[in-house]
């Protein structure tokens, strides 16, 4: 009956560490699919500015038609240069971000999810491993995560997002 409590103290930790790693992935997606959104934003956001200026009941419609056909594809090129290489987050690179986050040395969520190597099969082995297991995921007590940063200054190191919205 001893080892009750232990299993269940290590089986809310693996449930806590799990729930952190799923909102990690969500902060990672933010990260990578905002910026790539600012440009095909910006034309959108330009698109609209003339719209709403009534720039596009000056022209005839020849020209008007000609420019909707460049803005549609000028969307397509910039999110497909965009969103060519994206790759959703996995699994691990969300514990990673939990692990860096939280100042978790030795990677304990990581290797927590390693085989053993040497030894499989033998019954001594594997319980030292669980046991080097069981010892890294105690050190994961205080889980934490630092609010999304993409980076989207680097992307517009001019500020044209502003503009586009003051717009």
């Amino acid at each position: 009956t001893c080892a009750l409590p232990i299993l269940d103290d290590r089986e809310a930790r693996r449930q806590k560490a799990e729930r952190f790693i799923n909102v990690a992935r969500l902060v990672l997606l933010w990260e990578r699919v905002w910026p790539g959104m600012w440009p095909g934003m910006g034309i959108v956001g330009a698109g609209m500015i003339l719209a709403l200026a009534g720039f596009f009941q000056l022209v005839p419609g020849w020209l008007h038609a000609v420019l909707l056909l460049i803005f549609f594809s000028s969307l397509v090129v910039v999110f497909w240069r965009s969103f060519a290489f994206f790759r959703p987050p996995r699994w691990e690179d969300g514990a990673r971000r939990v692990e860096r986050d939280s100042d978790l040395p030795n990677r304990p969520i990581t290797e927590g999810m390693d085989q053993v190597a040497a030894g499989r099969g033998d019954p001594f082995a594997e319980r030292l491993w669980r046991a080097h297991i069981v010892r890294l995921l105690a050190s994961a007590k205080s889980l934490k995560l630092r609010l999304p940063s993409p980076g989207l200054a680097k992307r517009d190191p001019k500020g044209l997002r502003f503009a586009v919205l003051l717009g």
